[in-house]
C-alpha cells in the first residue's frame, strides 16, 4: 500500500510543488520549520500588534503544542525569540520575536514574493485559476477533522 502511495502521480505532483515552494534560504542557520514559525510569529505581530502565545502559534500552523515546543526552544537558543510572561496572566508566556528574526523573516518574504512573481509572470491567466483552486482546497482541508494530533514537526 505504501509503495502504491509513492507512485501515485497526483501525490508526486503535489509533493514536488510543496518541496519547491518551501523556504530554503541559501545562507541560513534556520530549518524550514523554524522559518515557518518565525514567519507566523512576525505575521501575528503585524496583524495583532501583540506577541503570540505558543498555543496561538500551534493553532495557526495546525500543529500540536508538543510539536511547536522544540522549534521554539531551538529558536530561543539561537536568540531569534525570547519568552516573556504575559502582563495580565503570569501563568502564560508570550513569544517575543527579536530583530535578528525579523530580518530573517523579511528575507524569506522577499524569497516567497520572487517565487510568486515568477509563477504569476509565467502562468498569467492560469495563475488566477491556481489561486482559486488552492483557496478551495484550503477550505476543504481546513474543515476536515484532524486524524493525528501528535505531529512531530512542520
Amino acid at each position: 500500500m505504501f509503495h502504491k502511495f509513492l507512485k501515485d502521480k497526483n501525490t508526486e505532483v503535489i509533493h514536488r510543488f510543496m518541496h519547491n515552494f518551501k523556504p530554503r534560504p541559501k545562507q541560513s542557520d534556520l530549518r524550514p520549520s523554524e522559518i515557518m514559525v518565525l514567519m507566523m510569529i512576525a505575521h501575528f505581530v503585524e496583524q495583532n500588534k501583540s506577541f503570540p502565545f505558543p498555543s496561538q502559534i500551534s493553532k495557526a500552523l495546525n500543529l500540536s503544542r508538543p510539536a511547536i515546543t522544540p522549534i521554539l526552544n531551538q529558536l530561543e537558543k539561537m536568540q531569534y525569540i525570547t519568552r516573556q510572561f504575559d502582563s495580565i496572566d503570569r501563568r502564560k508566556t508570550r513569544i517575543v520575536i527579536q530583530q535578528k528574526a525579523m530580518e530573517a523573516f523579511l528575507a524569506n518574504c522577499s524569497m516567497y514574493q520572487k517565487q510568486i512573481d515568477l509563477l504569476k509572470d509565467q502562468m498569467q491567466d492560469d495563475f488566477v485559476l491556481l489561486l482559486q483552486l488552492m483557496e478551495k482546497a484550503n477550505q476543504i482541508l481546513s474543515n476536515q477533522p484532524k486524524e493525528n494530533t501528535n505531529e512531530e514537526s512542520l
